[in-house]
């Protein structure tokens, strides 16, 4: 005979106080430090939280969080606040206030940027051409950056791509070639080579600016 939702509930909670070490304290002890389930949607907005189980629908997302962490939104408005990736981890979250962006700042960071020749201080990323190639070399600054995390969940801002666009000089608009280089296999590699067409060498490169600087050498 099919038990009752009542007999279920009984069972469940005569398992979860058996787990707890027998007595009521320690069930409601270890009720209470239980982690929360945050829903979010793919912008951060959280949705809701609760400590049990939450169905998502399609473009929804789940992350699970410990008590601590979730007491930043107790008597607060979640709509001021986010469900933010670590820029460097895929697997990291955390908990934070939105951040107060112009449109102006938003705007900016979705246009290429010419990587120029300069010096080599401080740069992320040095580009250059050799027999034909296009080579892309990360420096100690960025090995430093990623030697803890594993290159497949490494990601700057959220991409784990890096874009490079060849164009005639000085002028983005205008696009002869582009090529797409992996962020894993630049952080495994150290440099990458690319095959590119004849003359390339003789365009302006652009990039979408999402480490600090880049250099063409």
């Amino acid at each position: 005979m099919a038990l009752s939702e009542a007999e279920k509930r009984r069972r469940r909670f005569l398992k979860a106080k058996k787990d707890a070490g027998g007595d009521i304290e320690s069930l409601q002890a270890k009720e209470y430090h239980k982690d929360f389930q945050v829903l979010f949607d793919k912008e951060g907005n959280i949705l809701g939280y609760s400590q049990e189980k939450i169905a998502k629908k399609r473009g929804q997302f789940l992350q699970t969080f410990k008590r601590e962490q979730v007491e930043i939104l107790k008597g607060k408005n979640t709509d001021l606040y986010r469900v933010a990736q670590d820029p460097n981890i895929d697997t990291v979250f955390s908990i934070e206030l939105k951040p107060v962006e112009s449109v102006f700042v938003r705007t900016e960071q979705s246009f290429v940027t010419l990587i120029d020749e300069d010096k080599k201080t401080g740069a992320d990323l040095l580009v250059s051409f050799a027999d034909g190639n296009f080579v892309v070399e990360v420096t100690k600054k960025v090995i430093k950056k990623y030697k803890d995390i594993e290159p497949k969940l490494a990601n700057i801002n959220g991409s784990k791509v890096l874009k490079f666009y060849f164009t005639s000089v000085n002028d983005p608009h205008f696009m002869i070639f582009y090529i797409k280089i992996s962020l894993k296999d630049l952080i495994e590699e150290g440099t990458v080579v690319s095959n590119t067409p004849k003359d390339l060498d003789r365009c302006s490169v652009y990039t979408l600016q999402i480490f600090d600087k880049y250099v063409r050498t």
